[in-house]
């Protein structure tokens, strides 16, 4: 009877108590997202921020999770500033395995929590901050060990764990999170010929004994010196430096200066320039873009071939549009995070990132 007595209570628990596997977790910069945790990021002294997303399978409220990742380590250690709950009591630790293994251990976690949830609606979890040199990335991934596990009392009130798992990011530094804020040293690049571009700014930060260093990326790709121009050698007339790039390829390019003096580093705006093949040019906005992408593809083939994959390769979406009118896609149900889009008209390709916020 004992027995009988036993089996029974673990037939009510496996009714009572269900396992289900989730959708994704994602890390994002917390810049583009106004809910959660208040945003630390401070280009002044190179903290980025990135907030953790979380999309539920079901409806109902979360009580706690526990997740467990694996951030690398830069040159000085690690990079973890704060890490913390934007939910709940924060139950969070962090393990600097940097000496041993070069991992740092990030242990997310909340609990004592009232967390309504819906079904399909991303919602945010937490938060952590990072302090990153220029050039320096780190990645974020599931700690092996341990689950990215969330407890949910569901519709029927039935208690739930689900299991996620986590798309993987590359965490940005301050050099390229900060491009879209205002520096004192203002930098503006415009088209000059078919395939120059022109460098202008003012005079801001002289000791007269610095230098600027002029850097460039095209499509997207990492940023190199292309030149340096010690300080005090404006144009007295005009009061700007003027710094003209030549010979270049067509494509999209993106420029940055950095005044040097001393130990002493600041840096200007990202601006950016399109030269465009007057036989094919792409224009796609807006970019962030919160519901639709527009996209206009001037072309001499009539149709263009269109892919749209996220930020670990996987095709969201393909398709052949018409060219030479504006198209509009609908991306309301992309996950919010970074993606790529390849517009393909004939032997002419184009790539883009743009990024879907919530």
């Amino acid at each position: 009877m004992k027995n009988i007595k036993n089996l029974t209570f673990v037939l009510v628990l496996i009714f009572n108590v269900s396992l289900l596997f989730g959708q994704q977790m994602t890390w994002l910069p917390s810049r583009y997202l106004k809910n959660g945790c208040n945003d630390e990021s401070n280009c002044v002294k190179k903290i980025v921020c990135y907030k953790l997303q979380y999309t539920p399978s079901i409806t109902g409220i979360v009580t706690s999770y526990t997740t467990g990742f694996l951030a690398d380590c830069t040159k000085g250690g690690t990079a973890v500033l704060t890490n913390k709950s934007c939910v709940m009591d924060d139950n969070s630790k962090i393990v600097d395995g940097c000496s041993g293994f070069n991992k740092i251990l990030l242990n997310c976690s909340g609990n004592t929590g009232k967390l309504y949830v819906e079904k399909d609606q991303p919602v945010i979890l937490h938060q952590v901050c990072f302090q990153l040199e220029k050039y320096e990335h780190i990645a974020i991934e599931e700690d092996p060990v341990s689950q990215l596990t969330l407890s949910i009392d569901n519709e029927q009130k039935q208690f739930t764990t689900e299991i996620v798992s986590l798309a993987q990011n590359k965490i940005m530094n301050k050099y390229e999170w900060c491009g879209l804020i205002q520096p004192h040293l203002l930098l503006e690049a415009e088209k000059e010929k078919e395939k120059s571009i022109g460098l202008k700014w003012k005079p801001a930060l002289e000791t007269g004994v610095g230098y600027y260093q002029i850097e460039r990326t095209k499509d997207d790709s990492f940023f190199s010196v292309i030149a340096n121009i010690s300080d005090q050698t404006y144009n007295q007339n005009t009061q700007e430096y003027v710094f003209m790039d030549e010979g270049l390829e067509y494509g999209q390019y993106q420029y940055q200066i950095t005044y040097h003096s001393g130990e002493e580093s600041k840096n200007s705006n990202i601006s950016e320039v399109e030269l465009t093949d007057p036989s094919f040019n792409v224009k796609i906005y807006p970019n962030p873009t919160y519901d639709y992408l527009s996209l206009n593809i001037n072309a001499k083939d009539k149709t263009a071939f269109i892919k749209i994959s996220d930020a670990n390769s996987k095709v969201i979406l393909k398709k052949e549009i018409k060219t030479n009118v504006d198209f509009k896609f609908n991306v309301t149900s992309f996950v919010a995070g970074m993606y790529i889009i390849s517009v393909q008209a004939g032997d002419k390709l184009f790539n883009k990132k743009f990024i879907k916020i919530n």
